[in-house]
């Protein structure tokens, strides 16, 4: 994994761009003309502390072995409750579940209600998803927000086919990505979000069990799967967060409720570097 620093969004805009022009464009040949060149996915992710690992809320949650089947299976116990109180329906066939994993095969992770896991995973319960999204703004608002310290933040940069192409060895442990088309959360929308899951197949019982992302990163492979990490200083907090507001950036356009608004009010006024107004020379 490459890492580098960038000390404004003037300078982060320059990194992801030459990230892009690195790794997000491949050739197509074509029988005749030249060839299409395609546009690669780059996805996002922002952290408000660089030393942290990637770690997944499942991870965090638990140190336990996980396979996809028995998390599946535990995610759907209370789904009756779900949607009694929120009012959304899945339409998940628990009968079939168990058909849905017969079709299980090594190099895809086969995650049957995929919706339901996704709206769990933006109402914290442990989750085997690592969220990403398709804006580097968003990414880097959710780093600054909470950044508070002395530290450097991170903002990842994830090209999964740097080539348009993906391939692996039988028994290695592999990132699956899987695509922002579900039904949940509005803030899944605003926030542009997409979600990947590591995991690592098992002959033996025909699927696979979660791992870190990071035991994939650190095979540093230069046409699948390569991510830079690009470390920001926490000291330029409030002149970030101006900045992606005056892009519409902020609590309430990402999260949508009550508090999400309120949120965005107080931050707006607390965290504002126009200090001129409603401030005392005292304490």
């Amino acid at each position: 994994m490459e890492e580098i620093k960038a000390n404004s969004l003037n300078e982060l805009r320059k990194v992801i761009s030459d990230f892009r022009k690195v790794v997000a464009s491949y050739d197509i040949p074509i029988v005749s003309g030249k060839p299409c060149i395609e546009r690669g996915d780059i996805l996002f992710r922002g952290q408000e502390n660089a030393s942290w690992k990637l770690e997944t809320t499942l991870e965090r949650a638990s140190p336990d072995k996980f396979y996809v089947r028995g998390y599946v299976h535990r995610a759907l116990r209370g789904i009756h409750q779900i949607e009694s109180f929120s009012g959304h329906r899945w339409q998940i066939d628990r009968s079939k579940i168990d058909a849905e994993f017969a079709d299980n095969h090594e190099f895809r992770i086969n995650l049957p209600g995929y919706s339901y896991l996704v709206y769990l995973r933006h109402s914290s319960f442990p989750s085997p998803l690592l969220d990403w999204s398709e804006s580097p703004y968003v990414a880097t608002f959710f780093a600054y927000e909470s950044a508070r310290g002395k530290d450097d933040l991170a903002l990842y940069c994830y090209a999964e086919r740097p080539r348009g192409t993906k391939g692996g060895w039988s028994g290695e442990a592999l990132i699956d990505v899987q695509g922002p088309f579900v039904t949940t959360h509005k803030r899944h929308f605003s926030q542009r979000a997409w979600y990947s899951v590591a995991g690592r197949w098992d002959e033996n019982r025909k699927d696979h069990y979660f791992v870190t992302h990071e035991e994939v990163f650190q095979r540093n492979q230069p046409d699948q799967d390569v991510l830079l990490k690009i470390r920001m200083p926490s000291s330029i907090r409030k002149q970030v967060l101006e900045e992606l507001g005056d892009y519409n950036i902020n609590y309430f356009t990402l999260f949508h409720s009550e508090d999400a608004l309120i949120k965005s009010i107080a931050m707006t006024t607390f965290d504002s570097s126009d200090d001129s107004h409603g401030r005392t020379g005292g304490r």
